[in-house]
């Protein structure tokens, strides 16, 4: 990655019992220090490949709003992206 290009790392963690789903994101520059951090918790009963793609959205939003320029996006979200 160049000066000034980001990476994401995107996660969710499913919780049944209080039906909801955290969100987790961080973003760091090419020297691996962190820029910025998301958690955010979404309220419903979503199934694990719901969780990844809202997850997904959320963070992609999330990293256009702070107007970070994203080279990278991780995730072991497979499933949504391959």
């Amino acid at each position: 990655m160049a000066d000034g290009h980001f990476k994401m790392n995107v996660d969710v963690a499913i919780n049944a019992k209080s039906c909801s789903v955290g969100v987790g994101a961080i973003i760091r520059n090419t020297k691996g220090e962190v820029i910025a951090t998301l958690a955010k918790k979404v309220t419903g009963t979503l199934s694990a490949k719901t969780a990844e793609a809202k997850a997904l959205v959320i963070s992609l939003l999330w990293a256009r709003d702070v107007g970070l320029n994203l080279q990278n996006l991780e995730s072991d979200a497979l499933i949504c992206y391959s």
